[in-house]
């Protein structure tokens, strides 16, 4: 993995279900982001959900290259929020060259991300059964 080209990779936070993001984001969508510039406590993140089913986006990893490609272009896309870092969690990070997920070893961050990407038809490559 290259570390200086990898972003962070989050969920919702499930202690934080009315907060806008976990209100707007499709259910096991890829979030990728970063600090929101000089602003403590923000994070810009962007999202896929593949909610229109295009046929190229079929692992949580396809939707997590989409959601970066928006960020690392800076496309103007309604798909992208800034929230308070409260409302998320940090999963793991992906790196867009290997095109590849890298969870947190915290067993339950896995778990809830797992919860967050159940019964969605993108699952992931790198996450165990």
């Amino acid at each position: 993995m290259s570390v200086a080209n990898s972003v962070r990779v989050f969920i919702p936070n499930p202690a934080r279900p009315d907060s806008p993001l976990a209100r707007t984001v499709a259910r096991g969508s890829g979030i990728v982001g970063g600090v929101y510039g000089i602003n403590p406590g923000k994070l810009h993140v962007y999202f896929e959900g593949n909610i229109h089913g295009a046929g190229n986006i079929n692992t949580f990893e396809d939707k997590l290259f989409h959601a970066w490609g928006r960020m690392d272009q800076r496309y103007p896309t309604t798909a992208q929020m800034v929230v308070d870092d409260h409302d998320v969690l940090h999963v793991g990070a992906f790196d867009p060259e290997s095109k590849a997920f890298f969870p947190r070893p915290s067993r339950s961050r896995q778990v809830m991300l797992k919860q967050w990407l159940e019964n969605h038809s993108a699952g992931s490559k790198t996450l165990p059964d």
